[in-house]
């Protein structure tokens, strides 16, 4: 099984593709499908679900997503990308190839007369990468047949930081709500000379930003995560109401664009930040007469691991022999989350650390890589949950 589950792998980190449009991704999943004779549904495009019914009505659903990032791959995994600019550089290939054995495996049960306690649905989920695709699943008319009988909800993600062969996990809170963020600033340009007859928002931007960051030292509990991130900063020019980026070292400019990111594990802290950038941004505004347009749009909510699919999951690695350590809080977001409107849900964490063969290189990096031999851990995780009494 070891080799087949190696060659879905090596196939489907080869050919990444980004988010919502992961086509060939989804054609070579539903050709293995057909080519075993298993039935599907097509949900949000690209996203495909197997379900196969077992003995009571009671559905367990297990998801991978199959996108991928805009990054070169300069990884050792031994069957890299053959898409410039893209790679799976967070093992969403491994997710849906693991996945993907899973069903192989469930199906030449139920061939072999061994009919599953609780019906299961197998979602593989386009769209991951700031895209919500698990709303687009939920929202799927296809989706509607089966969400009312569904008890829980099963994921992983690799981690580089966890040994091969092991997996990490906590209950409670487990990922970040994502929060996005976004200016148009305008001052008034003029020569770099001459200060004294323009408003210079480069410096003022620079003190906003300063004041921003007082929010988590000033309004926020100090026990509570709270992160305020910019990552994108463009200076530019208005013209006939497109912005356009450039300039030169000599020129104040007219207009600043920026983007940034909040992340918290409290939903209270969404009004409090609105409020309190809104303030700031009034103030300087009148302070030094520039104009401010910012939007603050909630993405991901935080996921939650249920208490009780916790205790199962830690009693059936102790059963399987798998290393389990207590899994940090993630300040990284996760569209599983949107799950937990339907189902309790599970996410933990499976190692692809391997220094021996060098892959140690984090998430979202063109060097992540990882062994074909560490995902058995997740299907043989998966198959115990399915044969599992209590899950």
């Amino acid at each position: 099984m070891i080799k087949r589950l190696h060659k879905l792998d090596n196939i489907l980190h080869s050919i990444p593709e980004i988010g919502m449009q992961e086509y060939k991704t989804a054609e070579f999943i539903r050709k293995t499908l057909g080519e075993n004779n298993i039935s599907y549904d097509i949900v949000a495009g690209t996203g495909t679900l197997v379900y196969f019914e077992g003995k009571t009505e009671e559905i367990l659903a297990f998801r991978a997503d199959i996108d991928a990032l805009p990054l070169g791959d300069s990884s050792n995994h031994t069957s890299p990308s053959v898409h410039s600019g893209l790679a799976h550089a967070c093992g969403h290939s491994g997710h849906t190839s693991a996945l993907l054995e899973t069903v192989l495996r469930v199906d030449e049960d139920i061939k072999s007369n061994q009919i599953p306690d609780k019906s299961l649905l197998f979602i593989f989920q386009p769209g991951e990468e700031g895209f919500a695709g698990a709303k687009h699943i939920i929202e799927d008319s296809n989706f509607d047949k089966y969400k009312d009988r569904i008890e829980a909800f099963f994921a992983t993600h690799l981690m580089p930081q966890l040994e091969e062969g092991s997996i990490a996990t906590r209950d409670g809170v487990f990922s970040a709500q994502n929060i996005t963020l976004k200016w148009n600033i305008k001052g008034k340009g003029c020569h770099g000379a001459q200060p004294h007859e323009g408003i210079d928002i480069v410096v003022i931007v620079s003190e906003l930003i300063g004041a921003y960051q007082t929010i988590r030292s000033r309004n926020i509990d100090p026990d509570d995560m709270y992160l305020l991130s910019i990552g994108r900063f463009l200076t530019g020019s208005l013209v006939e109401g497109e912005f356009l980026p450039g300039g030169a070292g000599n020129i104040i400019p007219d207009y600043i664009q920026m983007e940034g990111t909040i992340r918290i594990y409290d939903s209270k802290y969404i009004d409090i930040s609105r409020e309190r950038l809104e303030s700031i941004n009034r103030g300087f505004e009148q302070a030094y007469g520039l104009k401010i347009d910012m939007s603050l749009r909630t993405n991901y909510p935080s996921m939650y691991n249920d208490e009780n699919l916790h205790r199962e999951i830690l009693s059936l690695a102790e059963r399987l022999d798998i290393p389990v350590s207590p899994a940090p809080k993630l300040t990284g977001s996760e569209d599983f989350s949107f799950f937990k409107e339907i189902a309790p849900t599970f996410m933990y964490l499976t190692g692809v650390r391997n220094e021996k063969d060098g892959h140690t290189a984090s998430l979202h990096n063109p060097g992540f890589g990882y062994s074909s031999t560490a995902l058995e851990t997740i299907v043989n995780i998966n198959l115990e949950i399915i044969r599992s009494k209590n899950c």
